[in-house]
């Protein structure tokens, strides 16, 4: 009796189905149970994997070396792709027969709704009674090519009594639109506006983004009475007072410029006090009349306000100076 040999095929275990999202990443497959086929067959073995539906998930990618009876294969689904696919994994010995075993596995790839999306919205300084604000929105989409909705635009305010509700003027599908607001009259303060978009799906439907509103109570500074001083006088000192209603006094900077160098120099012009109650030194050149626009600003780290002086040499050799207050 004669017994001829037969190569035994190779072993796989049985792949589970497998259901993931849509832009779920990448996925990894444990593969078990690779033989040979045979405790007396010594074969060197190669494990591939195709892809049912490319489009949806490419080829797997396989990793193992022979003879483990483990490995691994990975893949990810398409961007925005969704549907089902077979994956099939062969295990083949090198054979001329019965070499080789194949599992396969479905992958569903179940859809999800992509959020929508809108760009980021920068704070906002603006002055007491800074009139009507335009802020514009871009980046406004569904968040997919593949979805095609109607997308609702709102925005809120959290502090209504400085900053009512803004009103959105914005039409769907554009990725542009704008909110004007304006803030009440004499109000300071800070205001947080939240802009959101809804695609109307039932889950990931929402993007909102917030910007903070600040409306800055610009700093003061007091009017200065006339002033005539006499020719060559030295260190004649004008006082004044400043303030800030969200900045202390202390911290509030002064700056002053003269339009007129010739007759009064910026060397000749010295600030004083402290806190609210400051002074200014002045010292015109010796011997020189003349008239000069000197501008004293007060400044804190948002706004400021100045207060112009017209100072003028007379031929009765007095020097006068008489106050012009401007805004910032």
């Amino acid at each position: 009796m004669t017994v001829t040999p037969v190569n035994q095929p190779p072993t796989l275990n049985a792949l589970a189905n497998l259901s993931i999202l849509e832009n779920a990443g990448l996925q990894t497959v444990n593969l078990t149970g690779i033989t040979s086929g045979a405790s007396n067959e010594t074969q060197t073995l190669t494990v591939t994997a195709s892809s049912g539906n490319p489009s949806l998930i490419p080829n797997p990618t396989v990793s193992y070396t022979s003879p483990n009876t483990s490995g691994t294969l990975t893949f990810a689904p398409a961007v925005l792709a969704y549907g089902t696919v077979n994956i099939t994994v062969t295990v083949n010995d090198g054979g001329t027969s019965n070499n080789v075993v194949s599992q396969s596995f479905t992958v569903t790839v179940t859809p999800v709704n992509q959020p929508p999306t809108l760009d980021p919205l920068p704070d906002l300084a603006i002055l007491v009674n800074a009139g009507l604000q335009t802020v514009n929105l871009t980046g406004i989409t569904s968040g997919a090519s593949n979805e095609v909705q109607t997308l609702t635009v709102t925005a809120t305010s959290s502090n209504p009594s400085l900053i009512p509700n803004p009103t959105v003027i914005y039409t769907s599908p554009n990725t542009n639109g704008e909110i004007t607001f304006t803030p009440v009259p004499s109000g300071f303060g800070a205001a947080t506006i939240t802009v959101t978009v809804d695609d109307g799906a039932a889950s990931n439907n929402i993007v909102s983004r917030s910007f903070t509103v600040t409306v800055d109570q610009p700093p003061t500074i007091s009017t200065i009475a006339n002033q005539t001083i006499a020719v060559d006088t030295a260190n004649f000192e004008v006082p004044f007072t400043i303030g800030d209603a969200e900045t202390p006094a202390s911290n509030l900077t002064l700056s002053v410029t003269t339009s007129n160098p010739a007759l009064i120099s910026l060397i000749g012009l010295v600030f004083g006090g402290s806190g609210n109650n400051r002074t200014i030194r002045m010292s015109p050149l010796p011997g020189q009349i003349g008239t000069s626009q000197i501008t004293i600003s007060v400044i804190s780290n948002r706004t400021a306000r100045s207060s112009t002086w017209k100072a003028r040499w007379i031929p009765s050799r007095t020097w006068r100076c008489f106050t012009i207050r401007s805004r910032a």
